[in-house]
């Protein structure tokens, strides 16, 4: 039997890192030492750069970014001295990877476990069954935010990562480069929530689906982790004593969008906004509000549920 009780898919730029941060600061819980294994997404079909792709060792080796990077990971581990790290890194780096590997890296994992993973968002129905079969009952934990907002802090975290020239200075945008970015598969996949939802719904029971609101983090992070918490079988009562909830994690540097091109995230996700906005309310519909009435006064005090059961609803 499968001793992973939950994935979460996504989204990118949605609060994953600091939910995997909190996780791993409860007792309750043991995660990877690796936060996103990428293990259902590394067929070349999906558009991710993705370097444990080969499932053969002899195959990685040759990448020396994938040498340099489980190497460090290592080198890591030894300096912590941290010996149940560096086993499950030699584990992790050197089998072939076949779905009894998989299982492997959370069998001695001693509590709650989860892969999070937030590339999974964009996965065809045909490795989401491969989840399901592995661990058919495992929750499924789906953080998103503005699809505006998402997709622009996508592009800013592809500039601290070094992928797209760095216009934290100037900001002279190239204005069709970035076009181009914004409507690539692989950004586009990972803001269509509707279709990653209902991805999932047709596989796994919506009722193992929990939505979480990206927001939540600044205006309500205990509700936002107690919610998850209690949805994956834990105590939520340790979250007070444990968690760092105000501690932020992996931000995108602060790049002004050009008004072209809010403009044209506003009229690409308007339509998915408005489903949102109807079929979940709260969060969702505060940010269609926001986004497209000119006339909106927001709340004083925000108080909108930090999560919510999918249930196939939108």
């Amino acid at each position: 039997m499968s001793n992973i009780s939950f994935y979460g898919i996504g989204a990118m730029k949605s609060g994953t890192t600091w939910l995997w941060a909190r996780l791993s600061e409860l007792p309750q819980y043991a995660l990877p030492y690796v936060k996103e294994l990428h293990y259902f997404n590394r067929s070349k079909e999906y558009p991710i750069p993705y370097e444990l792709a080969p499932a053969n060792f002899i195959d990685r080796v040759r990448k020396p970014s994938w040498v340099y990077m489980e190497g460090k990971r290592t080198v890591d581990a030894l300096r912590r001295g941290n010996m149940h790290e560096l086993k499950w890194m030699a584990n992790y780096a050197l089998p072939k990877y076949t779905d009894a590997w998989y299982e492997s890296l959370f069998a001695d994992l001693s509590g709650l476990t989860g892969d999070i993973t937030p590339a999974y968002s964009m996965l065809k129905e045909k490795d989401i069954r491969r989840m399901q079969a592995i661990s058919p009952d495992a929750k499924i934990i789906f953080l998103i935010r503005n699809p505006v907002d998402r997709a622009w802090s996508h592009y800013r975290h592809t500039i601290k990562k070094g992928r797209i020239k760095d216009y934290t200075q100037d900001e002279n945008f190239d204005l069709d480069d970035l076009r181009a970015f914004l409507n690539s598969e692989g950004q586009v996949l990972r803001s269509d929530y509707i279709r990653t939802l209902h991805a999932y719904a047709e596989v796994f029971d919506p009722a193992q689906i929990i939505v979480g609101f990206f927001d939540a983090i600044v205006h309500d992070p205990h509700a936002l982790l107690s919610d998850i918490v209690s949805f994956t079988g834990g105590d939520a009562s340790a979250i007070d004593r444990y968690c760092k909830l105000k501690k932020v994690s992996n931000a995108s540097p602060k790049v002004r969008i050009p008004e072209e091109i809010d403009q044209l995230l506003k009229e690409k996700y308007e339509p998915m906004m408005a489903s949102l906005a109807e079929g979940f309310g709260g969060y969702a519909d505060y940010w269609y509000q926001r986004t497209f009435n000119s006339d909106f006064v927001p709340p004083v005090e925000i108080d909108f549920p930090a999560t919510l059961v999918y249930g196939g609803e939108v």
